[in-house]
């Protein structure tokens, strides 16, 4: 008797052990969606009220904003997840307009990625931002928000990509931007950012592309940027950046584009700079760089476009520059170049503009100019060059433009001239050439602009002139 009530205690028992945890499952349950369902709710509610803080509330777009699931098909909502609730918020040139502070973004612990570009979005960037903690990419490019980058982004240590070009934000670049080391794009150009590039900026090992481009940054550019060596682009035109091209950027090997047009950088060319073995673009122009140009840049093979323009560089056009084989833009006007067109350039036959106007070139116009055969622009004004022109140009036949005016060229004009049959632009003016215009000179009737005042020519205007309907300026007047 005994052990069978010891035996109906025990099944009591175990029965009232199973229910209890049945109970405690199911509250452990319903508790949970009772948490999901409280971040839909709170998510529904920021992303409403932002709605109706806007000025244009957008109702063809945002109309589906209805009720308190933003995961039933919101447009630009999507939740990767439903238990984690928005992760990506994509409203790019969706015609928004109104401001960033009225978005409560801690209400969104789960957001990855954020794509507000190209609206109308004005005000600043408020500091909740650095609640996202998750984000990996960040977009507000091309819209009109102001006032400094919140301090709050340096939190963001997962981001990948911050686009915010295009906008009119201020201030300084906060040195809290290095704690963001996964960061692989930072564009922050054509802003109105002031002060200098921090030193923090090496501590982005992870960047790829930094463009800083159309600000009104100053000082110099760090050397520390050299430790950055995943860097494949470099965007700094048109700030107020002085002092030196750091040698250290020699040590870029995977850099591509190379971007510091006008700004106020002086000293010479550093001689590292040909350890950029990948380098395709080399963007120089409008800077105080001076002293020659060294030998070491036609260690860059492949280089395409090459602009050392509007400088105070010196010295002879290194021969060098004749190994660049995939070379199609060469600008090097408006300096100080002093001795002549290496022969070199005519290894250049894949160039397509030439510029070397500008400077204190002397000599003749090489005759390897021939192998050339892709050029289109020549352009060797206010020179002094002397010779006469070679025969060999003649075969330039894709040749559209060639200035050679003011100079100190002789003889006469190579009749093989009237094999450039492309030109439209043509200008002798201002040299001393003698004997007569080929006849042929404007044979295809291509011809644009013509100029040949203050030679030494005889002879009659060829009839090919006159008759070259296309000619909508003319200048002969002293010549003939």
């Amino acid at each position: 008797m005994a052990l069978r009530i010891l035996f109906c205690s025990l099944v009591v028992l175990m029965v009232s052990f199973h229910f209890a945890n049945f109970a405690l499952s199911t509250t452990s349950s319903v508790d949970t969606t009772a948490e999901v369902g409280t971040a839909f709710y709170e998510e529904a509610e920021a992303l409403l009220n932002w709605k109706a803080s806007l000025d244009n509330q957008n109702k063809s777009l945002l109309s589906s904003w209805v009720g308190d699931r933003p995961c039933n098909n919101w447009d630009g909502i999507t939740c990767d997840d439903l238990e984690l609730g928005v992760t990506r918020l994509n409203l790019s040139n969706s015609g928004l307009k109104g401001m960033l502070y009225n978005l409560n973004f801690s209400s969104f612990p789960n957001l990855l990625t954020i794509d507000l570009s190209t609206n109308l979005l004005y005000g600043t960037i408020p500091d909740s931002i650095g609640d996202l903690s998750k984000l990996t990419h960040l977009d507000f490019s091309s819209n009109n928000l102001s006032g400094s980058l919140p301090l709050e982004m340096g939190n963001l240590g997962n981001l990948s990509y911050l686009i915010l070009q295009n906008n009119k934000l201020s201030g300084s670049i906060p040195r809290e931007i290095g704690k963001l080391g996964n960061l692989i794009l930072l564009y922050l150009s054509n802003n109105n950012f002031s002060g200098s590039i921090p030193q923090e900026v090496e501590m982005m090992r992870s960047l790829t592309e930094l463009d800083l481009g159309n600000n009104f940054l100053t000082g110099p550019i760090p050397a520390s940027i050299g430790n950055l060596g995943n860097l494949t682009k470099i965007i700094l035109q048109y700030n107020s950046l002085s002092g030196s091209l750091p040698q250290e950027i020699g040590k870029l090997g995977n850099l591509f584009s190379l971007n510091v047009w006008s700004n106020e950088l002086s000293g010479s060319i550093p001689r590292e700079i040909g350890m950029m073995g990948k380098l395709d673009l080399l963007f120089l122009l409008s800077n105080n760089f001076s002293g020659s140009i060294p030998q070491e840049v036609g260690m860059m093979r492949s280089l395409t476009q090459l602009d050392l323009s509007n400088n105070f560089l010196t010295g002879a056009i290194p021969t060098s520059i004749g190994n660049l084989s995939k070379l199609r833009q060469l600008y090097l006007y408006s300096n100080s170049l002093s001795g002549s067109i290496p022969e070199e350039l005519g290894s250049l036959k894949y160039v397509f503009v030439v510029q070397l106007l500008n400077n204190s070139l002397t000599g003749p116009i090489p005759a390897s100019i021939e192998k050339m055969s892709s050029l289109l622009d020549l352009n060797v004004y206010g020179n002094k060059l002397s010779g006469s022109i070679p025969s060999t140009i003649g075969n330039l036949t894709m040749l559209t433009s060639l200035i050679l005016m003011m100079n100190e060229l002789s003889g006469c004009v190579p009749v093989e001239m009237n094999n450039l049959t492309r030109l439209t632009n043509l200008q002798l003016s201002y040299n001393n050439f003698v004997g007569q215009l080929p006849p042929q000179i404007c044979q295809s009737g291509m011809l644009v602009l013509f100029g040949a005042v203050n030679n030494h020519f005889i002879g009659p205007i060829p009839k090919s002139l006159k008759n070259c309907s296309s000619l909508l300026r003319v200048g002969l007047m002293e010549t003939i």
